[in-house]
């Protein structure tokens, strides 16, 4: 961790010895104070610059980069944009819920999940 960034490395745990794919089993994360973040997964890396629209409303921006090795894997590809999708509609779920939770009286500060709430503590 530094002044204004933060990385975190995980690896998925997968139930079956045959599950293991080595391309997506590791990530990286690093959050870029105060709106920039950039995903690692194998080959596959995404920046998503979030875009303050006004005090409970943000767009995101999403980029994409892949290793050229796998620049005409269509199937690859096509996964990968598709799982990108998903993890963003369930981030958004969690992302309204809690401004939702935010916004409720029954609000108080304090730390959610601090075992996975590194980089937002960090700021």
């Amino acid at each position: 961790t530094y002044e204004r960034v933060s990385v975190q490395r995980c690896e998925s745990a997968p139930a079956e010895q045959e599950d293991i794919d080595p391309l997506r089993d590791k990530a990286t994360y690093a959050f870029v104070y105060p709106n920039f973040m950039i995903n690692r997964y194998g080959p596959w890396m995404d920046t998503n610059l979030a875009v303050p629209l006004d005090a409970t409303r943000c767009k995101v921006v999403f980029d994409y980069f892949l290793d050229e090795s796998l620049l005409d894997d269509q199937d690859f590809i096509d996964r990968s944009l598709k799982d990108s999708e998903q993890v963003q509609i369930e981030d958004i779920a969690l992302c309204e819920g809690v401004q939702r939770g935010l916004e409720s009286p029954a609000y108080g500060v304090g730390r959610y999940a601090p075992s996975v709430e590194m980089a937002m503590h960090h700021f």
